[in-house]
């Protein structure tokens, strides 16, 4: 039955007459206007969604392509500018060039739809990690759209929202983690791909791009800093990346990793009784998982989980099912409405520019 449903819903997107807006020639967003909805204030939409390149497999329950179905359903409707991806964009073990076929497997075919011809932003996941992460860096040059874009493998977009700048930065987080091969999660192939001295460069960079002026800051990794499911924590992150974070006002860390959609906080008090210096201009830090696309979810702690790391983060939502997050951001706030697989809107929330 459901693959009949799949089939159907995939037929009726072949023929939907619905305007699509798509973007023009320049992906790069940078100084992009924001658009305006009727009834709400000026924004730009995008959707948040990670931890999708699995396609079918014999045992696990993976959604990807029921997820791409929803996904492109809602973008008809929420019109994104682009997409937000959180890693793990090809399973189990990456690409080996930029012509790997599973490239057009697991994500150009699966996102062919209209509605989802706007530039994605590509980062590693610790999946794409364990294969060679310098080809996806190349994809562009081959690919049969402008959908995918990673120029590099950490990198900064901007906003501009009424005036207002918004930066993203999209970090490489296999090179903070596995950087020293010290996590025990970090596969041995990955080591190919990372070293000290690349960890040294990327947090260099990264503190140089905290320190940049802007109305709103945004930090979007693969591995998690906290979790409520599956990994759980991440201790490299929590420990070296988290203080950063809150130094430079960063009003959300958005990652995947966990197969779960997950909305947690560090309030200020929770800072406080983690040791660090906050002042009356300190921001809670909001931290959205997205990394439903399409692995199967698991919301049970793996055995090896570090759980007491969550201790001063609180639990807002958490739930193990696929779906993605579609966020809308203005000059003053970002909405966000986290969608299952049908398009039910399973929690939405709103992070206020000025919260304390």
């Amino acid at each position: 039955a459901v693959v009949v449903a799949v089939v159907v819903v995939l037929l009726l997107l072949g023929t939907l007459g619905i305007n699509i807006r798509v973007l023009d020639g320049d992906d790069s967003l940078d100084e992009r206007k924001g658009i305006e909805r009727e009834g709400v204030e000026n924004g730009i939409a995008f959707t948040i969604i990670g931890d999708f390149g699995v396609r079918k497999h014999p045992v696990l329950q993976h959604k990807q392509e029921e997820v791409a179905i929803t996904l492109a359903l809602s973008a008809e409707k929420h019109h994104p500018s682009f997409i937000m991806t959180t890693g793990d964009i090809i399973y189990m073990d990456g690409i080996t060039s930029k012509r790997d076929p599973l490239i057009e497997e697991r994500f150009f075919n699966m996102y062919s739809h209209p509605s989802l011809q706007i530039p994605w932003h590509i980062i590693p996941g610790n999946h794409d990690c364990i294969g060679h992460v310098l080809p996806m860096l190349e994809v562009p040059s081959v690919a049969p759209t402008r959908q995918w874009y990673m120029p590099s493998r950490y990198y900064v977009k901007h906003l501009m929202i009424d005036g207002k700048l918004a930066r993203l930065l999209y970090l490489d987080t296999c090179i903070l983690v596995c950087g020293t091969m010290q996590n025990f999660r970090c596969d041995k192939e990955i080591a190919k791909n990372v070293s000290p001295k690349l960890k040294d460069e990327e947090y260099e960079w990264l503190e140089k791009e905290l320190a940049v002026p802007a109305d709103w800051k945004f930090v979007i990794g693969h591995w998690s800093i906290f979790s409520k499911a599956a990994n759980g924590p991440t201790r490299e992150l929590h420990d070296e990346l988290l203080p950063l974070l809150v130094q430079h006002g960063v009003h959300a860390y958005i990652n995947g990793h966990d197969h779960t959609l997950q909305h947690l906080l560090l309030p200020k008090e929770g800072m406080v009784s983690m040791g660090m210096n906050i002042s009356p201009s300190t921001k809670p830090l909001h931290i959205i998982v997205s990394g439903g696309g399409g692995f199967e979810p698991q919301r049970q702690f793996k055995p090896d989980a570090m759980e007491e790391l969550n201790d001063h983060s609180t639990e807002l939502f958490v739930v193990a099912q696929n779906g993605f997050v579609n966020a809308w951001l203005t000059a003053s706030k970002l909405h966000l409405e986290f969608i299952a697989v049908g398009g039910e809107t399973i929690y939405q929330t709103t992070i206020f520019h000025d919260e304390e």
